[in-house]
């Protein structure tokens, strides 16, 4: 799953003007006002249908100073990792306000 989390992480930060990107529990956070949080997703209801745990699942949360700025934000990082191979699950507002969650499989 590290693995996953590090490739996501580097193909955001390769985007040009994109702002800090950091893997939840492994990097501090840059603060400022923009960034993209990558995170592992804990899939806690695949076992009742008989199916194994996912390791391949992620999050991504891309925070900005407006609801619009975050869900640009969104669309490029869903255009980066489609390209790398990820697929796109679906998203949400973040709780806080201005942000946006995404989550993706590998």
């Amino acid at each position: 799953m590290l693995a996953t989390l590090a490739l996501a992480r580097s193909v955001l930060t390769a985007l040009p003007g994109f702002p800090p990107v950091v893997v939840r529990g492994q990097e501090a956070d840059p603060g400022g006002e923009e960034g993209v949080v990558i995170d592992r997703v804990a899939d806690t209801g695949v076992g009742m249908y008989g199916r194994a745990a996912s390791t391949k699942r992620m999050q991504v949360t891309v925070f900005a100073q407006t609801a619009e700025r975050a869900l640009n934000l969104t669309s490029e990082v869903r255009a980066a990792l489609a390209e790398a191979g990820f697929t796109y699950l679906g998203s949400r507002p973040a709780l806080d306000g201005a942000g946006e969650l995404s989550e993706y499989r590998r």
